[in-house]
């Protein structure tokens, strides 16, 4: 971003041009000829409409908020005893990740703007020859892409952001992925599922953390069931609409055949909160089923030894949870009963949202062994999400598959899809009261 010294001989005018404050960048009046005098005129109008432009953003942003956030994530994570607590200083360590991206985008973005700013403010001074300004005019303007570029970014995660208005979108995401149809193909199917949205929650600056997992028949990396816990703001919002039945085709790594094998697997989010401020009146304990069992796991002295893990079961809907990551049972019942609320809770919000729609006269179809997507491994290479109808062929399909910038598109347009059919729904509503 900065200008070189080069062509004008190091002149006072550049010389004095990184230490020059920065001003209203309007002023008239260039050194050089009538078409520096036209550049500097046109690079000034530029710097004025950019100038509300990065207004709005750190507005909407919040820049002195995050400024104020970060201090206080940084002042906490230098005490004595923040890792006694690793859990805690984990997260503690993502959100200062994310907040501290997000308010590097808002200084750079004042940064470019004050660059342009004092380039176009010293050109106007008419003290520059014509070399001079016309490097300054050209450091200005490449300032000004960048800025455009950074803005064009930030536009778009905040578009993002405000399509996540469902009433937990906001929360974290508790991610289960379970083996479904295809024997030992389907346990290292879902341990492969497990992994993609590790990685990709990892590489969007979540916290994640493999909270139960229970191993396959085969070992190694089948499993019969996985829960994640993903936090950060608006995971849930971005990974709700992965509910749902994931179909694999591809050449068995378990058979000798040339044969392709379909396997399946299956995922349920639900919004990781705290599960003591839900309330849910109807819940009864007569109702609940508690059973105990040995942990599993790599080790410890508790494991195979001591029933500390937990299970719930809501009777009357037949929902089932499972909790062991806890050392001791009473820890792991806790868990296990907020994990259940939180799915109660979802339900009860897709039943209300089902009955509105029948009111309306939609069609309302079961979400339960529908299939999302499709991802062919053999003898091509395809992710398909039956949704949204977008596809994903060789290396973006590789890329979907290890969390990559290509699953966040598919993600992408999933939630734009559910904002789009929120607002039609909306609509019709609105007609339909008329």
């Amino acid at each position: 971003m900065g200008v070189g010294g080069g062509g004008s001989g190091g002149g006072p005018c550049l010389r004095g041009w990184a230490g020059r404050a920065t001003g209203s960048g309007s002023g008239s009046g260039a050194g050089g000829s009538g078409r520096s005098d036209g550049a500097h005129a046109a690079m000034a109008m530029q710097v004025e409409d950019l100038r509300g432009v990065v207004a709005g953003v750190l507005d909407r942003m919040a820049a002195s908020e995050l400024r104020a956030r970060v201090a206080d994530l940084e002042g906490r994570s230098s005490l004595p005893d923040f890792w006694d607590d690793s859990k805690r200083a984990t997260g503690v360590m993502a959100e200062l990740g994310r907040v501290r991206s997000e308010l590097d985008d808002c200084n750079a973005m004042e940064d470019l703007l004050a660059e342009a700013e004092a380039g176009v403010e010293l050109v106007g001074t008419g003290e520059c020859s014509a070399a001079e300004a016309a490097e300054l005019l050209g450091g200005a303007q490449t300032a000004l892409e960048e800025l455009r570029g950074l803005l064009e970014a930030v536009e778009a995660r905040l578009e993002r952001e405000g399509l996540m208005d469902g009433e937990f979108d906001t929360e974290g995401a508790v991610v289960y992925v379970t083996a479904g149809a295809g024997g030992q193909d389907a346990e290292d199917w879902a341990g492969l599922v497990a992994r993609m949205y590790e990685r990709w929650a990892t590489r969007e600056g979540f916290a994640a953390e493999v909270v139960e997992q229970s191993a396959g028949e085969s070992g190694g990396s089948c499993i019969r069931s996985c829960t994640l816990h993903i936090e950060g703001p608006n995971a849930y919002g971005w990974l709700r609409g992965e509910k749902g039945t994931h179909r694999c085709v591809r050449q068995s790594p378990f058979k000798s055949d040339d044969v392709r094998h379909t396997c399946f697997a299956g995922v349920e989010v639900l919004p990781l909160m705290d599960y003591d401020e839900i309330v849910l009146p109807d819940l009864d304990e007569k109702d609940i089923e508690i059973t105990t069992m040995r942990s599993g796991g790599a080790g410890g002295q508790n494991v195979n030894k001591v029933e500390s893990a937990v299970r719930v079961v809501h009777l009357p809907t037949g929902l089932t949870v499972r909790s062991d990551k806890e050392r001791s049972q009473v820890d792991n019942k806790r868990t296990a009963i907020g994990l259940l609320k939180a799915k109660l809770k979802v339900v009860l919000e897709e039943q209300r949202a089902q009955e509105i729609a029948a009111i309306r006269g939609d069609a309302v179809k079961a979400s339960w062994g529908n299939q999302i997507r499709n991802y062919v491994l053999h003898p091509y290479k395809k992710v398909k999400d039956e949704r949204t109808k977008e596809e994903m062929s060789d290396a973006d399909c590789l890329d979907v598959l290890d969390g990559g910038t290509s699953l966040t598109a598919i993600l992408e347009g999933v939630v734009k899809l559910r904002a789009a059919e929120a607002k039609r729904k909306q609509l019709e509503g609105d007609t339909a009261g008329v």
